[in-house]
């Protein structure tokens, strides 16, 4: 699809020039920071994602997720995320991608919002701005390919020193959005996807 470029360039230059790009192509920050306070409070209170605020985050992260959750059996979506709550790092991931309807990328989004501080959101556009930039990761989203692109991004971010997860996935995203013809003009069919050959104004998309 693209030739990735031989230098790895997420340094603070390029955080700087794209982050602040990311809320001219998705409205969608406000959405975000409302989502991290629900589920703060519902771990705080609950010990697990209350059900509606699980399907707010399927809602921004890819609505057509919810057609494929057992929402009649609920319960075991909340035991597995309290049970998660006691786990070591990677053993958390492998647990929620059990959940039917939930895989890699929607299970890195739900510990994403419990835990914003260590697990990066898994979306294809940043995971291919990623892989342009030079980074050595693989096309898939299995659960494995997560790890190296956490681990990736938790090293820019540890030698970066100041940016935060959701900083660096704003510039990649908006990257990645303002560069079709790199990456094509025209990605999925999540929230809003739309031609991006123009700068376009539409919630976060393609994920």
């Amino acid at each position: 699809m693209f030739e990735p470029i031989d230098a790895q360039l997420v340094d603070d230059a390029f955080v700087q020039r794209w982050e602040p790009q990311y809320d001219a192509i998705a409205h969608d920050e406000t959405e975000y920071q409302s989502l991290v306070h629900a589920v703060h409070n519902d771990v705080d209170s609950f010990g697990a994602i209350r059900e509606a605020t699980f399907r707010q985050i399927l809602e921004w992260k890819s609505a057509r997720t919810k057609g494929h959750v057992h929402w009649w059996n609920y319960g075991r979506y909340i035991e597995t995320m309290r049970n998660c709550l006691s786990m070591d790092g990677d053993d958390r991931l492998d647990a929620v991608c059990k959940l039917p309807g939930v895989a890699a990328r929607v299970g890195s989004t739900i510990l994403h919002f419990i835990y914003p501080d260590t697990y990066p959101i898994f979306d294809i556009r940043t995971l291919e701005a990623l892989r342009y930039l030079g980074a050595d990761l693989g096309k898939s989203f299995s659960v494995n390919n997560y790890y190296r692109f956490r681990e990736y991004l938790i090293s820019t971010q540890v030698e970066l020193n100041g940016w935060t997860l959701r900083e660096l996935d704003r510039a990649l995203f908006a990257f990645h959005k303002r560069n079709p013809e790199i990456f094509g003009a025209t990605l999925g069919k999540g929230r809003g996807a739309q031609s991006t050959a123009l700068p376009c104004y539409c919630p976060r998309s393609g994920s």
